[in-house]
């Protein structure tokens, strides 16, 4: 509910406690997932997204999190890929990563920290 904005050389990051189970996520934005469930994060569409827009999540929870594309839209990761309007689902509740949308449609996994092997479906 609370949103603090970080300015570091000419681009910043508003950072959002997300204490529900669902979020739209936005460019330009960093969501800490603090509900003890499952939550799902929804990309924004390819029509808001511009080539460098960045997402980040931080996982601060028991149970795994899920971006969510949509219509349309893949997610990547290394050489693999989800299926279109596919997901990407961490393996525990406290991975971390960076998307960055880098096509038209597409999403790709910048950077994750995890406990595991994260799955794209």
């Amino acid at each position: 509910s609370g949103t603090i904005a970080l300015v570091g050389g000419s681009a910043s990051l508003i950072y959002n406690s997300v204490a529900g189970t669902s979020q739209a996520l936005l460019a330009g934005n960093a969501y800490i997932l603090n509900n003890a469930a499952a939550t799902t994060g929804t990309l924004p569409t390819s029509g808001s997204s511009t080539i460098g827009d960045t997402i980040k999540i931080k996982g601060r929870s028991s149970a795994p999190w899920i971006i969510q594309a949509n219509t349309g839209q893949i997610i990547t990761m290394d050489n693999a890929s989800s299926t279109t309007a596919g997901t990407l689902t961490s393996s525990t509740g406290v991975d971390s990563l960076q998307l960055v949308y880098v096509a038209s449609n597409e999403w790709s996994v910048d950077w994750a920290l995890s406990n595991g092997v994260m799955v794209l479906a």
